[in-house]
């Protein structure tokens, strides 16, 4: 029996990350269990956008996605208009009920809603408000509609104690925790694993799972490694699972200024971490700004030790 209520995620885009990940099986458990869901991709596709739409819900994508830094004069051409009225007319069904992530797919996504009248708008906070500092202009935005929704969720108690020093009302602060589907970790030996990577069967694998993103903390995992590198096995092996966003180059070229670029295998983003896992030691979070890493749910379900 479908919901009398209609639920609308916004998202900037679909690339592999932890949150994109997380909506693409949020939104799979849905359909099945009937809930009326749909989903608006603010700027950018990526390679999750076909999962979303195998799954029948109805996505509304633009047909000129923006990649990397966002202009107004972007949004004012002819191609952003007309997604903006796809997603102004998708909002416009009764009982509508939008969830947005992340701060400036929540400006969007709240401005969207005031004109389409939805009332019930809800927004998720995954990381610590540390980016305050660097774009303060879209925090006092955040601030002043959080305030002003239904609810906003954060995924840890560090998240939600600064929700509440920002000013949201306790009433409106909901503590969710972020959750992995554990059955898909761990299903493969170490053996096979390393075997199908071509890496040895006694070397030590360190295993970091994150987009090439200043703030996951690469640059200083890679200082770290250097200052005990003669502690380690001589053939230690860092995998680097994640999409580069912009610093790969210079993670490379540190790798080799700091001779341990023998050490360190980038991959890229891949859809089989929960594989790839299998055939690591030990997984490492060095992020500056998490709420709750999926990474680590990762590791733990995968039966790795963590440092973090």
């Amino acid at each position: 029996m479908r919901s009398n209520y209609s639920l609308v995620f916004v998202i900037g885009g679909l690339s592999r990350g932890g949150i994109e990940s997380h909506l693409v099986d949020v939104v799979t458990d849905l359909v099945k269990r009937s809930v009326d869901v749909s989903v608006i991709v603010l700027f950018d596709r990526g390679p999750l956008l076909e999962l979303l739409i195998d799954t029948g819900v109805q996505v509304v994508y633009p047909n000129k996605p923006i990649s990397g830094s966002i202009h107004f004069r972007q949004l004012l051409s002819l191609d952003y208009v007309a997604h903006f009225f796809r997603c102004w007319k998708l909002l416009r069904r009764p009982g509508t009920i939008v969830h947005a992530f992340m701060p400036t797919n929540l400006i969007a996504g709240w401005a969207l809603s005031k004109v389409a009248n939805v009332e019930t708008v809800i927004a998720s906070r995954v990381s610590r408000n540390f980016y305050k500092a660097d774009r303060p202009l879209i925090h006092r935005c955040e601030r002043f509609i959080n305030r002003r929704i239904y609810a906003v969720f954060g995924n840890s108690r560090k998240v939600v104690n600064d929700l509440a020093q920002e000013g949201v009302p306790d009433s409106k602060i909901r503590l969710i925790y972020t959750g992995i589907d554990k059955e898909i970790f761990g299903q493969r030996s170490k053996s096979e694993m390393r075997s199908m990577l071509g890496i040895e069967r006694d070397q030590l694998v360190l295993c970091k799972v994150a987009n090439l993103i200043p703030y996951k903390g690469h640059h200083d995992l890679l200082k770290a490694l250097c200052t005990i590198k003669d502690e380690l096995p001589k053939d230690w092996l860092l995998l680097l699972v994640g999409r580069d966003d912009g610093i790969g180059t210079a993670l490379r070229d540190l790798s080799e200024q700091l001779g341990i670029e023998k050490n360190i295998l980038f991959m890229g983003s891949r859809d089989d971490v929960n594989s790839i896992l299998c055939a690591g030691d030990i997984g490492i979070l060095t992020s500056h700004t998490e709420g709750f890493a999926t990474a680590i749910l990762e590791y733990m379900a995968t039966g790795i030790p963590v440092i973090a």
